[in-house]
């Protein structure tokens, strides 16, 4: 029985060619709440796929961007419930903008209002009713 509360790797963006679909074609769209951006687009995959980026540019040490990461990837876990109800799957990567760390709930509230946006911005676009 799978964990409905896990990220299983079926779960994870990965792939040149999935990275560079989201990044390079015009159809991505852009969310942005300081300090992390999501960029996300429709995918045919049976569930939605996300991944976490932190530049070495504003992170020079590797424990700092992997602390980043993991506190993105725990938010996005606890509250990727708020996308279950969408028609479509998404393919979404956060993106990390901040030279700054930020604590656990800061990011999990980011994180939130985020996905919220998603799912509005989503619905509307597809005609769903809230």
């Amino acid at each position: 029985m799978p964990n409905l509360n896990g990220l299983p790797k079926s779960q994870r963006l990965t792939g040149r060619t999935a990275v560079g679909m989201l990044f390079q074609n015009g159809n991505s769209r852009s969310v942005t709440c300081h300090p992390i951006r999501a960029v996300y687009r429709p995918n045919s995959q049976p569930c939605h796929r996300m991944m976490v980026t932190a530049s070495k540019h504003l992170f020079r040490h590797a424990v700092d961007r992997n602390r980043i990461k993991r506190q993105v990837r725990e938010a996005y876990r606890l509250n990727k419930h708020i996308l279950q109800d969408l028609d479509t799957h998404l393919d979404i990567a956060f993106i990390w903008l901040s030279n700054h760390h930020k604590d656990s709930q800061a990011i999990a509230s980011g994180i939130r209002n985020i996905l919220n946006r998603i799912y509005t911005t989503t619905c509307t676009s597809s005609g769903q009713s809230l």
